[in-house]
């Protein structure tokens, strides 16, 4: 075929070249005339290819010092991906999206699997399948992480080494939807470390927390400041324990919260059940003055001969015992009886 009936020059001066016809550049293997080339381009009537002879040929645009601002322009003007030689940008315009996986077919006309895209007000990250699966790492190699709110002291963080997720001082966990859905309400409930306390906060009074349902539970421990000091709830005994010399303290004490003891305190010293006023002059009531019915304190024995004590301590710490015998006679012994007969019969008693 003739060099005119492939290469065209237009009365514009352009040069024409016709279907698949090569523009070849480099020496190829041979510097002749006679030799194809290292790279072509052609128009083959239907794509544009630029295509190398050899594999893994390479194709640079500028050298770094003098480079090209590029623009792939998609169904209008507005539509493009931008690079940005001087700023280092590339740049998809509003709702121009980047896509992973063949999705519904290879090439164009066809949504990949995954969509991430600008849409001038949400970076969406789109799946073409429910259920798809994002992973961040692979377990072996894998990625410290922050996210940030209002100042760059606010975020939460990822230590992928230590396996934590940590949220800075006053960063909150919300749960609920609260005066209203997404970003700009608070939720219903709100945990957050303040810098000192530990606050699980509720938006509406009297609401509630709930550990468990009654079917599955939970078996609680609050530790004190030793392992051995704790209170703890045994979920399938129902059964609310204090250990050894664990107090439960009445009272405000003389200040409110932690540090300050409270006005009186029960405890179980690994003997005794000790109930301690904070103050000389501690009273007990049994009931008060509104009840309608008789209180009743329940003292019962030990067993054969051995009657429920009822103990007084007088002024020198002498402990003094009362107790009903056998014969339902009320008895007194200023030391511990060692039988029903012990001690003295008080007064005359029928």
């Amino acid at each position: 075929m003739a060099v005119r009936e492939r290469i065209s020059i237009l009365a514009s001066k352009d040069a024409k070249l016709k279907d698949n016809v090569n523009l070849w550049f480099g020496d190829g293997t041979q510097d002749d005339n006679g030799d194809l080339g290292d790279v072509k381009i052609r128009w083959d009537g239907t794509n544009l290819d630029m295509l190398p002879t050899t594999d893994d040929s390479q194709f640079y645009l500028g050298d770094g010092t003098s480079s090209f601002d590029l623009r792939v322009y998609g169904s209008s003007a507005n539509a493009y991906i931008s690079f940005d030689a001087s700023a280092d940008d590339l740049k998809f315009e509003d709702s121009v999206s980047l896509m992973f996986g063949t999705g519904a077919g290879a090439g164009q006309g066809n949504a990949g699997d995954v969509e991430i895209r600008w849409d001038a007000t949400d970076l969406d990250i789109l799946a073409a399948a429910n259920n798809s699966v994002i992973k961040i790492g692979n377990g072996t190699n894998s990625f410290d992480i922050w996210l940030y709110g209002s100042s760059a002291n606010a975020y939460i963080s990822f230590d992928a080494s230590a396996d934590d997720l940590k949220f800075e001082d006053s960063v909150s966990l919300m749960f609920g939807t609260g005066a209203g859905a997404g970003p700009g309400n608070a939720g219903d409930v709100e945990i957050r470390w303040d810098g000192t306390d530990l606050d699980i906060l509720a938006t509406t009074d009297d609401s509630i927390i709930k550990l468990g349902n009654g079917t599955q539970s939970f078996d609680l421990w609050l530790y004190g400041n030793s392992a051995t000091s704790y209170i703890s709830w045994d979920a399938s005994a129902d059964q609310l324990k204090f250990e050894d010399n664990v107090a439960l303290h009445f009272g405000t004490g003389a200040g409110g919260g932690p540090g300050n003891a409270g006005d009186a305190t029960i405890l179980f010293d690994a003997t005794r059940l000790v109930l301690t006023p904070l103050a000389a002059g501690g009273i007990v009531h049994v009931g008060d003055g509104a009840d309608t019915t008789a209180n009743e304190l329940h003292v019962f024995d030990g067993g054969t001969n051995k009657a429920g004590r009822l103990v007084l301590y007088d002024h020198a710490g002498v402990a003094n015992y009362l107790w009903i015998d056998s014969t339902g006679d009320l008895r007194f012994d200023s030391t511990s009886p060692s039988n029903d007969t012990s001690g003295t019969i008080i007064g005359t008693q029928s």
